[in-house]
């Protein structure tokens, strides 16, 4: 009677075991948050939002307000669907810069803009066109920001922003968030400069990001989110079952020889 009570309790002693190596096994839950180290009243005073430089590729909406009503709709024309120099297609309206960096405009001709920030171009069209409208309000917007979000995040693609002050939580957020599974302290952002690609590695769950030169994003930016090791892990089934099944064979000899020798 004592010797069945002994294995009883070295049986439960074993299901105990294998449970423990099945929760271990899967792991803990990693911190997910972002912004470590930020305590209470924080102030952060390194965010400088740069102002976006017209480029190569930009499509932007140029509309005018004036007195003159023949020459607003001649310019405001191009911005709709099917306009002026459009395809009847979304994407073709508005203005294109060339990859000479030139601007074709009504009236005005051919303008060079590349460099030039919105503020900079949208204060030289209405000196320009005061020519040909009295008091023209100018206003110029760029159409295609785009971002591309890929990897473990909740809705992966292309976003598209109405306003070019794109920090790369707003990009984050759009796309649905990161997964789980998304490895965090190492995101990969890839950007276009004038003649090549530059990769930088960013750490979302340090409050640094805020200030790096990567928070604020740039038109044509990708960012990927890598998957981490619970991930990868749980993709190969020998792999995860393995550490369990080992692990729990090892104990259940070991006690088994035990209860044996007993």
């Amino acid at each position: 009677m004592v010797k069945n009570n002994r294995f009883g309790s070295f049986f439960v002693l074993i299901v105990s075991v294998i449970a423990i190596q099945v929760v271990s096994s899967c792991g803990g839950n990693k911190k997910l948050a972002y912004f470590g180290g930020i305590k209470d009243s924080t102030i952060i005073d390194s965010v400088f939002l740069k102002e976006v430089r017209i480029k190569k590729g930009d499509q932007l909406s140029i509309t005018i307000a004036s007195l003159n009503q023949e020459i607003d709709n001649i310019i405001n024309k191009a911005n709709s669907i099917g306009g002026v120099g459009a395809g009847g297609d979304e994407s073709q309206s508005g203005y294109f810069v060339t990859e000479q960096g030139l601007l074709h405009l009504p009236r005005i001709g051919t303008l060079k803009v590349e460099g030039m920030t919105h503020a900079e171009l949208t204060d030289t069209l209405q000196i320009l066109y005061k020519e040909y409208a009295k008091d023209p309000i100018v206003s110029v917007r760029l159409m295609n920001f785009r971002v591309i979000v890929l990897g473990e995040v909740n809705r992966p693609g292309q976003l598209t922003f109405s306003t070019t002050n794109v920090d790369i939580f707003e990009a984050i957020g759009k796309a649905g968030d990161l997964t789980q599974f998304g490895k965090r302290e190492d995101v990969l952002l890839i950007r276009q400069t004038d003649s090549s690609r530059i990769a930088r590695r960013i750490d979302l769950t340090q409050a640094s990001v805020i200030g790096s030169p990567v928070y604020q994003l740039q038109s044509g930016d990708l960012i990927y989110v890598e998957a981490n090791q619970a991930k990868k892990n749980s993709s190969s089934l020998t792999f995860q079952l393995w550490p369990m099944v080992s692990g729990s064979l090892t104990v259940i000899i070991a006690l088994i020889g035990f209860v044996i020798r007993s």
